[in-house]
């Protein structure tokens, strides 16, 4: 019998069967007795956009649940029901705003959510919102961490690929694909965003700057692309949606481009790029170290990698770009290694 049935049973009967059952059970190790867990009731007419990232999200807090459960924690019946609670209103005040994706909402969004229902509490709303961004919520950051007896795991380098082999790639593809996959490509091998990153880039983070040049922003600062790309990129984003460059602001927030020429990528990841995304990404992010943007503060706000996944790639490197080692120490070396001076 499972621990919520175990309560079922101790509540279904006659009081004093119930007792002799519930000390009974007390004095039994490894049989727990719970209750069901309340299920979250989910807003009616949920936009799929909306509604797949809390059923992911419903399903992290489950797992939770069973694995405080199982350490004898005693986690409330109505732990998953109680924390969906914010995220259901935040997804309901997105979908009132005509926003039907978690994966365009911007931190202004969260503001003006938490401007509107002062009720509800801001850690409540940033824990979903740290879940979609790929952070683990559940990790406490108070006090120093503990070593804990961990292994310390062996850093691997990625696999990339040189110059000349990615170059020859994106011709194959300007050769045999659409204007829409070379460009989509070009941003995973040249620019260094995921595939996921380039395939969402909204209306809202391209734009004509004083100079006149045609900017992207795929992470936190506009990033300025080669005329060529330029061109092609603007005929790409017209033929989707005609007249974009007149919309007002408000308006671009949600619209994407890719979508229009390529319905499917996990098809275009799979027939155009090989499934070899992430060799192409970290193959775009070594080639710029090699040519000299070794800052990993710019390359995080420029592309969106990840300071962790940006050293991980570092390590391909002869050299540790980021230790400074003084004069007299690299000169007393070079002199040991020449034969200048002995010992």
């Amino acid at each position: 019998m499972s621990p919520e049935g175990r309560y079922e049973l101790i509540n279904g009967v006659i009081p004093p069967l119930a007792v002799y059952l519930t000390e009974t059970l007390a004095g039994m190790k490894g049989v727990p007795v719970r209750r069901t867990l309340k299920a979250p009731v989910y807003p009616e007419g949920l936009a799929p956009g909306l509604r797949e990232p809390l059923e992911r999200f419903q399903a992290a807090l489950e797992r939770r649940y069973e694995a405080r459960s199982k350490n004898n924690h005693d986690p409330s019946h109505e732990y998953v029901w109680r924390t969906m609670l914010a995220p259901f209103r935040f997804a309901e005040f997105l979908q009132q705003r005509g926003i039907e994706r978690f994966d365009v909402v911007r931190k202004r969004d969260v503001v003006a959510f938490l401007e509107k229902h002062p009720g509800t509490q801001s850690n409540h709303v940033m824990r979903f919102v740290r879940f979609l961004e790929g952070h683990k919520p559940w990790r406490d950051p108070r006090g120093r961490p503990s070593a804990g007896g961990r292994k310390p795991k062996a850093l691997q380098p990625p696999e990339i690929l040189p110059p000349d082999q990615i170059d020859a790639f994106l011709a194959e593809i300007q050769l045999t694909r659409t204007e829409a996959e070379y460009l989509l490509a070009w941003l995973v091998c040249k620019v260094g965003l995921t595939i996921r990153t380039a395939y969402d880039l909204s209306l809202e983070c391209v734009q004509f700057n004083d100079a006149g040049r045609l900017v992207i922003r795929p992470a936190d600062v506009w990033v300025t692309l080669p005329k060529a790309i330029e061109r092609r990129l603007d005929a790409v984003i017209e033929a989707a949606i005609p007249g974009w460059r007149t919309l007002e602001r408000g308006a671009k927030g949600h619209l994407t481009f890719f979508r229009h020429h390529i319905p499917s990528i996990e098809w275009y990841g799979r027939d155009v790029l090989g499934a070899r995304a992430r060799v192409l990404r970290a193959s775009a992010l070594f080639a710029a170290m090699m040519r000299g943007h070794t800052d990993r503060s710019t390359l995080h706000h420029t592309t969106g990698a990840s300071i962790p996944y940006l050293a991980k790639i570092e390590t391909l490197l002869s050299v540790d770009m980021h230790r400074r080692i003084a004069p007299d120490l690299v000169k007393a070396r070079n002199d040991y290694i020449l034969g200048d001076q002995d010992g």
